[in-house]
């Protein structure tokens, strides 16, 4: 076994076997504001945004480990570095579709903690990141206690 392998399994086992919680189906990204791809009926995957100048861009998904932590793709993080929008990174939950527009209530939206942002390899075949987020501002709350509930 190579080095950081158990590890590495160790990540993806947690991502895929977290919280159990309120479904949701929503279309999932991967590149700014694509939205070929939905994202499976799993309230812990929530989608990564930046929000600057009242301008959104969607640029990946994240989940939350039973842990508290997020996990998604270190190119996720790299697209949003080459634009500067690190410090304007949101994680967004229950996201609904009504009418063919999107919402999002103030409740489920978390703003990134970019000092917690942990790059586990660079590499292709290892493309990984966990983070840690703020509470919301408006409940105080952290995404996995709201996702519980």
């Amino acid at each position: 076994m190579q080095p950081g392998t158990f590890l590495k399994m160790f990540i993806f086992l947690l991502a895929n076997f977290h919280l159990q919680l309120f479904p949701q189906i929503v279309d999932g990204v991967c590149w700014p504001n694509n939205d070929n791809r939905q994202l499976v009926d799993v309230p812990a995957i929530g989608r990564i945004v930046t929000i600057h100048n009242g301008a959104k861009t969607r640029w990946g998904t994240a989940t939350i480990l039973n842990t508290g932590l997020l996990i998604s793709a270190r190119h996720v993080w790299a697209d949003i570095e080459s634009v500067n929008l690190e410090d304007y990174a949101y994680v967004e939950f229950n996201i609904k579709k009504e009418n063919g527009v999107e919402i999002v209530d103030p409740e489920d939206i978390y703003l990134i903690d970019v000092p917690t942002l942990r790059i586990w390899s660079d590499a292709a075949e290892q493309d990984i990141i966990t983070f840690e987020v703020y509470p919301n501002e408006i409940t105080g709350i952290f995404p996995r206690t709201k996702q519980n509930d």
